[in-house]
């Protein structure tokens, strides 16, 4: 594991003492704590444990931008909200853009939504408010639940629409209530 971490910050010059002492650092940041991780083999980790320590060591070097196909898929609801958090705390200092059929889980965090339509062969980019409203008009665009979409029929405006909670968005979608 630590090997792994430190790898791109020794393939650009960084002195294997330093680099080492950065990898530790940082694998603590991904929930990964040196002293239990650093020597164990990668394919000793769970799911989880793997794809968290592919992640820090796609950023340890701080990379400006971080562009990443479904990180949350096949995580349980534990790794799927601390990566979510630390994607988010990423995202605050550099770019990060989430390929996801799942952008329900991402709506509380995120600035713009970039939406990709088959149907319509149209790209649209949105901020959440404007997504959320799209989506209501068009549920082509996405499907919400009819929960969502019956509790936010009564704003005059959808310029201030409630952002739904993840996890309710996601059994809703999963149980084919929309």
């Amino acid at each position: 594991v630590g090997k792994e971490v430190i790898f791109a910050l020794l393939q650009r010059g960084v002195e294997k003492s330093d680099a080492e002492r950065l990898g530790k650092e940082w694998l603590s940041e991904w929930d990964l704590p040196a002293e239990i991780f650093w020597d164990r083999k990668p394919q000793s980790l769970s799911g989880g444990e793997k794809r968290r320590l592919a992640l820090a060591s796609c950023t340890i070097f701080s990379p400006d931008l971080a562009l990443l196909d479904e990180p949350l898929a096949g995580l349980d609801k534990k790794g799927e909200d601390f990566l979510i958090r630390n994607l988010t705390t990423l995202a605050k200092k550099k770019v990060v853009i989430v390929a996801t059929h799942k952008p329900e889980k991402f709506l509380s965090e995120t600035g713009t939504i970039l939406c990709l339509s088959n149907k319509h062969n149209q790209i649209w980019f949105y901020q959440v408010q404007s997504f959320l409203s799209s989506a209501l008009a068009d549920p082509s665009i996405f499907p919400l639940p009819e929960w969502y979409c019956s509790a936010v029929f009564q704003h005059k405006s959808h310029s201030n629409l409630p952002i739904p909670l993840p996890y309710a968005v996601a059994k809703f979608l999963k149980a084919g209530q929309f």
